[in-house]
């Protein structure tokens, strides 16, 4: 049987009921004028598809009789005063494909494919009341996965993880989208949070399972992600999922790590309300600029865009400390900093290397974000899901970009807006509007143009990862890790070959919307090349930087004029800074966290050696460049 709904039914065969949705209990009476348990959707009408239930042997043999068999569909709405009700069944008996020895098949019928009864990915499995709610409910999440490239069973037990999970969904233009994006929260059975190390991910209780929808490759925030990782402080990981909720199958997800604080994810010292005199104040903080509701109380904005040609006020998001727990002296430092910075923009000697912007700012970072928001030409880059956070005045005490966040509307994957982001010329920096126009103002300054220039020449040419061929192999690895799953999500979906809200290429086939999406990359990354700004002068030689591995660590970056990351698999217990005669600048023992970030700007240009204790007993020695 397909069937589609409107927001509850039950169904019956010759009086005995064998599937009901959405309402009361199994073989309970219901009433006509009983209301759905919760608002549910008709999918068809949103360019989804039928859902199926397939009816058992012991269901056919025991229910169905010789002659005239009785269909009943008891269809309810979601409220006592419904604005509409839909019910779409179709009852398929007996029907293999187009030459069954039966009446004619309808013309609307082909039969379905055959899909493998296992997965190559990771299943998740949630229950819960409902899946179309902002408001966090209680439920429970079951993970099938025996590792990477195995089959996973979908009607195999769950040997990964079976537990109590708060979950809800999120998004902002994305919530309205039939497959939701969901954000959960592992809980023990008392029902408080449960840090759990999923997929080989650090220890922790919020994850999120993005669902692309309109991003018909599946992979524009999977890539990204990616590239972030390699070029960030951290990035958030991801592991490509397919899910179902309530037993009924919702596609292919990246589950991956929510952006918070956390020694493994935005490592800032974390503030408390006595956090309030001296060096204690200057962090950590994290705000965010982003959609915002009106009369949010934890919003802030400067008065500063209306004075820069055609660019609008900003108005930002007090994330961490939360506004509920924010000092008030925290909140006015916090807010001061960034009127001073903006201020300090638009003095004339903003580019002063002693007085000016980089006092406030890490020239770095923003180097970097910006090379993230070029490469994805995202419509919403400068504007939305854009976060910040500021250090602790003993670690650096400035300002950074960052993380990484949202790009499913990039990549050419947008038909809307003046900004040509569809196109792969231009740069998005620039577009007039409600924007960050900070970068309007960095790249007058010749030295961030070549901040800028070196590091996208790092990263492009040295490390590789933005490169053609390092996206290219990122997204065919990840297809060929999804296997039958790209089909499944597509067959569920139906929207191949049909416009979905904003896209600008619409590929009849998965195969052409992977080949548009490469073809688009190539493109931008080449007109980038001709077209970036500024040379490349500094007299340093930029070092490839190894993946992470047991026993080693990874310095970044490297060189740096400002600060440096230490990260390890294993714990971090103590570090310690060496100069190039062996004298020891800083000392760090008993420390916490798989990494540490250290000040490195009032050091004298020149060569020093990071020595880490590790965890698991050994000690590393990396030699470090600091730059002029």
């Amino acid at each position: 049987m397909l069937f589609d709904y409107d927001a509850a039914f039950v169904a019956y065969i010759n009086g005995y009921e064998f599937k009901r949705v959405n309402i009361g209990k199994a073989w309970d009476i219901t009433a006509h004028t009983e209301v759905g348990d919760v608002e549910r959707k008709a999918k068809l009408v949103n360019n989804g598809n039928y859902e199926e239930y397939i009816f058992k042997d012991y269901q056919l043999n025991n229910r169905f009789r010789n002659g005239d068999n009785v269909l009943a569909i008891q269809i309810h709405a979601s409220s006592t005063s419904p604005t509409k009700l839909a019910a779409f069944f179709n009852l398929l008996v007996g029907i293999k494909d187009s030459t069954s020895q039966f009446a004619p098949a309808p013309t609307w019928y082909s039969p379905p494919p055959m899909f493998a009864d296992y997965s190559t990915l990771p299943i998740v499995r949630f229950t819960s009341p409902r899946l179309d709610s902002i408001a966090k409910q209680d439920g429970t999440m079951e993970i099938t996965w025996s590792g990477k490239g195995e089959k996973n069973y979908f009607d195999a037990e769950p040997n990964y993880y079976n537990g109590k999970v708060g979950i809800k969904t999120r998004g902002n233009s994305t919530h309205e989208f039939p497959k939701k994006s969901i954000r959960v929260e592992t809980r023990d059975s008392a029902g408080n949070n449960l840090n759990l190390k999923m997929f080989g991910f650090p220890s922790e209780n919020d994850w999120v399972l993005y669902a692309p929808y309109t991003d018909k490759s599946l992979l524009r925030n999977y890539v990204m992600y990616n590239i972030a990782g390699n070029m960030l402080e951290w990035a958030p990981r991801t592991q490509l999922v397919e899910v179902m909720h309530n037993g009924y199958y919702l596609g292919v997800y990246v589950f991956m790590e929510k952006i918070k604080v956390d020694k493994n994810r935005v490592d800032i010292q974390r503030m408390d309300k006595n956090d309030t005199i001296g060096n204690s104040l200057t962090g950590g903080y994290m705000t965010k600029v982003d959609w915002q509701h009106e009369f949010n109380p934890a919003t802030f904005t400067n008065i500063h865009g209306s004075t820069y040609p055609y660019y609008s006020d900003i108005t930002y998001e007090h994330l961490e400390p939360s506004i509920d727990s924010i000092h008030p002296k925290q909140k006015k430092y916090i807010e001061d900093f960034y009127y001073n910075f903006e201020d300090n923009l638009l003095t004339g000697d903003f580019a002063d290397p002693s007085t000016g912007y980089r006092k406030y700012i890490s020239e770095e970072s923003f180097a970097d974000y910006m090379i993230l928001n070029e490469i994805s030409k995202d419509i919403d880059s400068y504007r939305y899901s854009t976060f910040f956070y500021k250090n602790h005045i003993l670690n650096d005490g400035l300002m950074h970009l960052g993380p990484a966040w949202d790009y499913n509307f990039g990549m050419g994957n947008v038909n809307f807006g003046t900004e040509g982001a569809q196109f792969t010329k231009k740069w998005m920096y620039n577009k007039e509007g409600k924007r960050i126009w900070w970068f309007v103002r960095l790249i007058e300054d010749p030295q961030f143009v070549e901040t800028f220039n070196c590091r996208w020449d790092y990263y492009r040419n040295n490390r590789g990862v933005i490169s053609k061929e390092y996206q290219f192999k990122v997204i065919d690895d990840a297809i060929a890790e999804m296997g039958e799953a790209v089909t499944r999500n597509h067959y569920h979906w139906q929207i191949l070959g049909r416009y979905v809200w904003p896209n600008f290429f619409v590929g009849d086939t998965y195969e052409e919307e992977i080949d548009y999406l490469k073809n688009w990359i190539g493109e931008r990354i080449d007109w980038i090349d001709i077209n970036i700004p500024g040379e490349c002068n500094m007299p340093v030689t930029v070092k490839e930087i190894e993946p992470l591995v047991a026993g080693r660590i990874k310095v970044f970056p490297n060189p740096a004029s400002n600060q440096i990351t230490i990260a390890a698999l294993e714990q971090i217990t103590n570090l310690t800074l060496v100069d190039m005669n062996g004298r020891t600048i800083l000392e760090l023992n008993d420390l916490t966290g798989h990494s540490q970030i250290l000040s490195i700007a009032n050091l004298t240009p020149g060569i020093y050696f990071i020595q880490a204790d590790l965890e698991n007993g050994s000690r590393v020695v990396v030699e470090v460049v600091k730059a002029s």
